[in-house]
């Protein structure tokens, strides 16, 4: 898989030259083959690893270590996974958890047989699926400026505006005078989002002038939107 990176990194410092979204993936301990230096993987793109893709990621790093070294680190093995399955649907966040998560191997130290991940920058292991929906609504419309993204990765907030300025360039200047405020809360609200995004359900923005059915709506159906 083209977005699986095997990369190491020599210092947290330098994660600041990976995309948005970093986490690397360590098994290391003085029991072990590999040693206390042990071997490493690394994600750092645009986009959130999945779970599915961290799991697929994880497997690798297990795989490539001498077979004695995976049975001593299997329950560790086992933990990092459970630890995956169970995150937030938009994933554990560099600003909101720590910035690292060591999972022991059973009968050992930690310092002798471990599994370790390091969140670099962003966020990480978000559901495989995320659905969200702009619409640009109101009477004046023959029909409301939709926008849906269906994805395996959560939206990020780039593709989200860029997308809310399209629809936005549809409108009429009486349609868009009617939607100013809508318009401007909306894109605060998209930029202000956590790192890994939000989980809202739904948002509706209005002008506080207009008593009609002008809006802006928000829905994320699946997952979380914006991201950064």
């Amino acid at each position: 898989m083209k977005s699986i990176l095997f990369i190491c990194l020599l210092s947290i410092g330098m994660s600041s030259a990976w995309g948005q979204h970093a986490v690397k993936m360590q098994i290391q301990g003085t029991k072990l083959t590999v040693g206390a230096s042990g071997k490493e993987v690394s994600w750092g793109e645009r986009k959130i690893i999945t779970k599915r893709e961290a799991m697929d990621l994880l497997k690798r790093l297990y795989q490539s270590v001498p077979s004695s070294d995976r049975k001593k680190v299997e329950s560790a093995y086992k933990k990092a996974q459970n630890f995956i399955s169970r995150a937030p649907k938009n994933g554990v966040s560099t600003s909101s958890s720590k910035t690292s998560k060591s999972f022991k191997a059973d009968g050992f130290k930690g310092s002798e047989a471990r599994v370790d991940f390091e969140f670099l920058k962003g966020g990480a292991f978000s559901n495989d699926r995320h659905v969200v929906i702009i619409r640009i609504m109101g009477d004046d419309f023959t029909g409301n400026k939709t926008w849906k993204k269906v994805s395996k990765h959560i939206v990020n907030k780039k593709d989200a505006l860029d997308q809310l300025k399209r629809l936005w360039g549809q409108l009429s200047r009486e349609q868009q005078k009617n939607r100013d405020r809508a318009y401007q809360d909306a894109i605060r609200y998209i930029k202000d989002c956590a790192e890994n995004g939000t989980t809202d359900r739904k948002k509706v923005f209005k002008n506080s002038s207009v008593k009609k059915q002008e809006r802006i709506e928000i829905s994320i159906e699946r997952g979380a939107a914006f991201s950064h």
